[in-house]
């Protein structure tokens, strides 16, 4: 389990660079986030509660302009 919120933990971390860097849209950022998040789930995800959708939904519905 420290394994996968490490790398959920990673994810977010390159998505707030993204967005501080002002080199692409925030919809750029967003979708490169899904997709990381998408790929765990396809390498961790399989039993968890907590589904990667959320956290994805999370900064595309209520983030903030990159």
């Amino acid at each position: 389990m420290h394994l996968i919120a490490e790398s959920i933990n990673d994810a977010c971390k390159k998505h707030d660079r993204c967005y501080s860097r002002k080199i692409q849209t925030r919809t750029e950022c967003d979708r490169v986030f899904c997709e990381e998040l998408d790929d765990l789930r396809s390498e961790y995800y399989s039993n968890l509660c907590i589904a990667p959708e959320a956290f994805c939904n999370a900064v595309i519905y209520a983030g903030h302009t990159a």
